[in-house]
């Protein structure tokens, strides 16, 4: 159950696809892919954090279609051009972000919300109040590769607005208060 009480709510929804990949002598990689999900659930942007684990500093090439790259461990910049991303890395952690240009994700989503009990469309949720129920739905997709969706973990997270949304019940799920304070960092108090 989630109330609503301002003119605007915001509800966020995202994925994340963890991958290993083995390296070679000087580094070893990992993948994190993220999905941005639309209100009914399509995909509306991807993005992937590489990590290295670089034993060897050097020179590392890494490949992957992305519209652009940023770096996340220094101030260097870095470029991608003709699928690869060339870069050096001194030993220990180097991480980067690169924007996917198309993504076929391996599960379609579905997402419907019930204010009241009755269903409603996401963009006519704005100033109600009420008990709204969201039921999100993952399927295998068939036109991506079933590697993915077989042998791969899938994290979805659902963002409320805390100054909107109060009573969020989340049965089986893990649920996680971020709030900002102007002095400090962000405080997280997870709960099951």
């Amino acid at each position: 159950r989630v109330q609503m009480s301002r003119n605007k709510k915001r509800i966020g929804h995202s994925i994340a696809a963890a991958t290993t990949a083995v390296g070679n002598a000087n580094y070893t990689k990992t993948e994190n892919v993220y999905a941005r999900l639309s209100a009914d659930g399509s995909a509306s942007g991807a993005y992937i954090v590489n990590h290295f684990r670089v034993s060897k500093a050097g020179e590392i090439t890494d490949y992957g279609s992305f519209s652009d790259v940023t770096n996340l461990s220094t101030t260097e910049s870095l470029t991608a051009k003709d699928g690869a991303v060339r870069f050096s890395a001194q030993t220990g952690n180097f991480y980067y972000q690169g924007n996917m240009t198309t993504a076929e994700l391996p599960w379609n989503f579905q997402i419907a919300y019930i204010l009241d009990g009755k269903a409603v469309k996401p963009k006519e949720l704005g100033g109600k109040s009420g008990a709204l129920k969201i039921h999100f739905q993952g399927k295998k997709n068939p036109k991506a590769d079933a590697v993915f969706s077989d042998n791969y973990v899938m994290q979805v997270s659902l963002t409320l607005d805390n100054d909107t949304c109060a009573n969020i019940q989340a049965p089986g799920a893990t649920m996680a208060d971020a709030r900002r304070s102007p002095w400090s960092m962000p405080v997280r108090t997870v709960r099951e």
